[in-house]
Formats: structure tokens, C-alpha cells, sequence
């Protein structure tokens, strides 16, 4: 599901092709438990793209160390998915 290509030490976490779908499922299931205060579509988007933003504001810092990689067509697509998912464990 998710190979950590640097054993931990200064580590970059990458979901490894065709596990996207499932690591999508793993976290919307994950944050619609109730074990916790439910998040909400609407709170879930207004985190990621807080987290985005937060991601695009450094990314020339980032890039000095080889660590920007945003695909913003993937970014997008990502959104969807989770949004999606999470609307999903509601439903189930």
C-alpha cells in the first residue's frame, strides 16, 4: 500500500501505483468512525484545500530539497476521491 523509500529517516512516502483507490477508502473509513467527532464533507475540503495551500506556499523551499511534486490535475482528482469516500462511509 505504502512503501516508505527511505526507512524512515528523512523519509518520502509514496502510494504505490494502482493503491490509491484502497488508500482512499482506508482514510475516509478512518475519519467517518465515530469514535471521534464526525468530520464532514464540507470541513474535509476546507482542510485539504488548507493543507494544498499550505503545500503550494512552500513549494520553491521544497524544491531545493527535490521534495515538490504536485501534479494539480492529481491534486484535484485526489480532492474528489476523498470527498467522495468520505459521502460513501456516510451512506454505508
Amino acid at each position: 500500500m505504502l512503501v516508505d523509500v527511505r526507512g524512515g529517516v528523512d523519509g518520502k512516502v509514496w502510494i504505490e501505483q494502482g493503491e490509491e483507490r484502497h488508500v482512499v477508502e482506508v482514510v475516509t473509513r478512518d475519519l467517518a468512525r465515530g469514535h471521534r467527532q464526525r468530520v464532514t464533507p464540507e470541513l474535509l475540503g476546507s482542510a485539504f484545500d488548507a493543507l494544498v495551500g499550505a503545500l503550494r506556499s512552500q513549494l520553491s523551499r521544497l524544491a531545493t530539497y527535490g521534495l515538490a511534486h504536485e501534479r494539480p490535475t492529481n491534486t484535484a482528482r485526489l480532492r474528489e476521491a476523498v470527498l467522495a469516500g468520505l459521502i460513501r462511509q456516510f451512506e454505508d
